[in-house]
Protein backbone atom coordinates (compact mmCIF):
# COMPACT_ATOMS: atom_id res chain seq x y z
CA UNK A 1 0.00 0.00 0.00
CA UNK A 2 1.24 3.25 -0.71
CA UNK A 3 2.11 6.08 1.73
CA UNK A 4 -0.12 8.40 -0.20
CA UNK A 5 -3.44 6.20 -0.07
CA UNK A 6 -2.73 5.96 3.39
CA UNK A 7 -2.61 9.18 3.96
CA UNK A 8 -6.29 9.42 2.88
CA UNK A 9 -8.83 10.68 5.36
CA UNK A 10 -12.36 11.06 5.77
CA UNK A 11 -12.03 15.21 6.62
CA UNK A 12 -10.40 15.23 3.02
CA UNK A 13 -12.76 13.57 1.58
CA UNK A 14 -15.47 15.88 3.30
CA UNK A 15 -13.53 18.76 2.17
CA UNK A 16 -14.04 17.53 -1.73
CA UNK A 17 -17.49 17.00 -1.34
CA UNK A 18 -18.49 20.30 0.54
CA UNK A 19 -16.33 22.19 -2.57
CA UNK A 20 -18.14 19.73 -5.38
CA UNK A 21 -22.03 20.91 -3.25
CA UNK A 22 -20.58 25.02 -3.97
CA UNK A 23 -20.55 24.16 -7.62
CA UNK A 24 -24.37 23.09 -7.76
CA UNK A 25 -25.83 26.09 -6.95
CA UNK A 26 -23.79 28.01 -10.04
CA UNK A 27 -26.27 26.48 -12.41
CA UNK A 28 -29.87 26.08 -13.66
CA UNK A 29 -30.58 22.67 -13.20
CA UNK A 30 -28.55 19.21 -14.65
CA UNK A 31 -28.49 20.52 -18.17
CA UNK A 32 -26.72 23.83 -17.15
CA UNK A 33 -24.41 21.85 -15.16
CA UNK A 34 -23.42 19.52 -17.78
CA UNK A 35 -22.99 22.13 -20.15
CA UNK A 36 -21.24 24.53 -18.40
CA UNK A 37 -18.50 21.20 -17.49
CA UNK A 38 -18.53 17.59 -17.11
CA UNK A 39 -20.62 16.09 -14.21
CA UNK A 40 -17.58 15.42 -11.77
CA UNK A 41 -19.51 13.95 -8.91
CA UNK A 42 -21.59 10.48 -10.10
CA UNK A 43 -24.52 10.11 -7.78
CA UNK A 44 -26.54 5.97 -8.42
CA UNK A 45 -29.34 6.08 -6.74
CA UNK A 46 -30.64 2.99 -5.76
CA UNK A 47 -33.67 1.41 -3.86
CA UNK A 48 -31.68 0.42 -0.86
CA UNK A 49 -28.28 2.74 -1.29
CA UNK A 50 -26.73 5.92 -3.04
CA UNK A 51 -23.60 5.18 -4.13
CA UNK A 52 -21.03 8.59 -4.67
CA UNK A 53 -18.15 8.82 -6.64
CA UNK A 54 -15.81 11.06 -7.39
CA UNK A 55 -12.23 12.48 -7.85
CA UNK A 56 -10.59 13.28 -4.60
CA UNK A 57 -7.56 14.27 -6.98
CA UNK A 58 -5.85 13.18 -10.66
CA UNK A 59 -4.55 9.78 -8.57
CA UNK A 60 -7.28 8.70 -6.73
CA UNK A 61 -11.06 8.14 -7.26
CA UNK A 62 -13.36 7.66 -4.40
CA UNK A 63 -16.66 5.67 -3.80
CA UNK A 64 -18.75 6.36 -0.96
CA UNK A 65 -21.81 3.58 -0.81
CA UNK A 66 -24.59 5.41 1.61
CA UNK A 67 -27.41 3.18 2.91
CA UNK A 68 -30.73 4.67 2.98
CA UNK A 69 -33.94 4.93 5.14
CA UNK A 70 -36.87 5.92 4.03
CA UNK A 71 -40.09 6.90 5.57
CA UNK A 72 -43.50 7.27 3.45
CA UNK A 73 -41.69 7.65 0.39
CA UNK A 74 -39.09 10.08 1.77
CA UNK A 75 -35.47 9.87 2.36
CA UNK A 76 -35.02 10.55 6.23
CA UNK A 77 -31.43 8.94 6.91
CA UNK A 78 -27.99 7.32 5.32
CA UNK A 79 -25.23 6.08 6.48
CA UNK A 80 -21.88 4.69 5.28
CA UNK A 81 -21.94 1.10 4.45
CA UNK A 82 -18.01 1.73 3.03
CA UNK A 83 -15.41 4.54 1.94
CA UNK A 84 -13.33 3.02 -1.19
CA UNK A 85 -10.20 4.49 -2.15
CA UNK A 86 -8.60 3.62 -5.71
CA UNK A 87 -5.41 4.78 -7.33
CA UNK A 88 -5.52 3.03 -10.24
CA UNK A 89 -3.32 -0.16 -8.67
CA UNK A 90 -4.87 -1.00 -5.71
CA UNK A 91 -8.03 -0.37 -3.73
CA UNK A 92 -7.97 0.86 -0.25
CA UNK A 93 -10.76 0.49 2.07
CA UNK A 94 -11.36 3.71 4.86
CA UNK A 95 -12.91 1.78 7.83
CA UNK A 96 -11.47 4.28 11.72
CA UNK A 97 -12.22 7.29 12.14
CA UNK A 98 -14.77 9.65 12.95
CA UNK A 99 -17.16 9.61 9.75
CA UNK A 100 -19.56 12.27 10.95
CA UNK A 101 -18.90 15.28 9.06
CA UNK A 102 -17.84 13.17 5.82
CA UNK A 103 -21.71 12.65 6.28
CA UNK A 104 -22.79 15.61 6.77
CA UNK A 105 -21.26 16.23 3.39
CA UNK A 106 -23.02 13.27 1.82
CA UNK A 107 -26.32 14.82 2.96
CA UNK A 108 -25.63 18.08 1.66
CA UNK A 109 -24.96 16.10 -1.66
CA UNK A 110 -27.68 14.48 -1.68
CA UNK A 111 -30.67 17.18 -0.73
CA UNK A 112 -28.54 19.41 -2.95
CA UNK A 113 -28.13 17.05 -5.93
CA UNK A 114 -31.91 16.52 -5.37
CA UNK A 115 -32.86 20.39 -4.84
CA UNK A 116 -30.95 21.39 -7.89
CA UNK A 117 -32.52 18.98 -10.00
CA UNK A 118 -28.77 17.31 -10.79
CA UNK A 119 -30.44 13.45 -10.73
CA UNK A 120 -31.98 12.57 -13.85
CA UNK A 121 -35.58 11.79 -13.62
CA UNK A 122 -35.42 7.99 -12.91
CA UNK A 123 -33.68 9.03 -9.73
CA UNK A 124 -35.43 11.68 -8.53
CA UNK A 125 -35.57 11.33 -4.22
CA UNK A 126 -37.40 13.82 -1.57
CA UNK A 127 -35.09 14.21 1.41
CA UNK A 128 -36.29 14.97 4.72
CA UNK A 129 -33.43 16.42 6.47
CA UNK A 130 -32.78 20.07 5.05
CA UNK A 131 -33.16 21.42 8.68
CA UNK A 132 -30.61 19.08 9.76
CA UNK A 133 -27.63 19.84 7.23
CA UNK A 134 -27.64 23.40 7.09
CA UNK A 135 -29.12 23.96 10.86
Amino acid sequence: MTAIIEQINTEQLAARLKELQAEFKQYDGLWGYLKAKPLNIDLDVNKDDIVIRFDLNQDNAITLELATTYSYGELVDISINYIEVDNGKELYMIDDGDHSDLLLQCKRIIHDAAYYKLLDEDSQIDTAFYNEVYA
